[in-house]
């Protein structure tokens, strides 16, 4: 009797056995750990050449750079007539930034009152796209497309004098002396950053360049009195001529204010 009943009981458990096998889901895949995601390349390494990144030129960049720009003479009158001479130089401050690793802008302003006898006013204005040739840890050698503008007049008092023809006191009329200059041109020049002095904000400008100038005199001014005309008015005499010529002076002074700028980065 036994023997039935175990066999009966092996068989059924045979079967249910693969039956609850079959039913388990299959066992799940090991996870396989994913890559570490690459590290987001800085912007100063996508953007910035590794020849220019540690220099004085890339420290400066983005900063405004403010300063002493040189000077820019301005004709006033006819020079035949003006007995101060032909020009009043103006002397231009300005700021220089550097908005792209190679690109800059620069506006510099100048201007001079005198009041009195002779009373001069006098002003300029100098707009330049510097573009970097050359950069090195404390050098940064460039050329630049500039326009500049000037304007002034002049006015002198006339005194009272004796007519050496009439013998009678006569003051002439004021003399006026007007002029502007347009130059249109270039610059080659270098700027020396001084990190190596531990000032790495400031700069030394030299630069040399060639420009067109339209310079335009208008003096007037009472001639000497004669025995037609004893008390004569006053007449006008106008000055005008193009030039071309290199933007550095044969006179060493002159040289160093007029191409020569100081600047430092804020």
């Amino acid at each position: 009797m036994n023997r039935p009943i175990l066999l009966t009981a092996l068989t059924s458990l045979a079967c249910v056995v693969p039956l609850a096998r079959a039913a388990q889901p299959p066992p799940a895949a090991p996870a396989t750990a994913s890559p570490p995601a690459a590290a987001p390349a800085s912007a100063e390494t996508e953007e910035t050449p590794g020849e220019i990144a540690d220099t004085d030129h890339e420290a400066n960049r983005l900063r405004i750079g403010a300063g002493y720009f040189g000077r820019f003479d301005v004709p006033l009158g006819n020079p035949g007539v003006r007995a101060a001479g032909e020009v009043q130089p103006t002397h231009q401050i300005g700021v220089r930034y550097w908005f792209r690793r190679r690109l800059a802008f620069e506006v510099a302003l100048g201007g001079g009152v005198q009041s009195g006898s002779p009373k001069t006013l006098a002003w300029s204005a100098r707009f330049s796209l510097p573009v970097a040739l050359f950069v090195e840890k404390h050098l940064t050698l460039f050329v630049a497309p500039t326009v500049a503008y000037g304007q002034g007049t002049e006015t002198v008092k006339g005194e009272r004098t004796v007519s050496p023809i009439t013998g009678l006191e006569r003051t002439p009329p004021d003399a006026q002396h007007t002029g502007l200059r347009l130059s249109i041109g270039a610059r080659l020049g270098a700027e020396l950053h001084l990190g190596f002095l531990g000032m790495q904000r400031l700069s030394l400008i030299g630069s040399v360049g060639l420009d067109a100038s339209y310079l335009r005199g208008v003096s007037s001014a009472a001639l000497a009195p004669t025995t037609k005309d004893p008390d004569p008015k006053a007449v006008d005499s106008r000055s005008s001529k193009v030039s071309l010529r290199t933007t550095f002076s044969d006179d060493p002074w002159a040289s160093f204010l007029g191409n020569v700028a100081i600047v430092g980065y804020f």
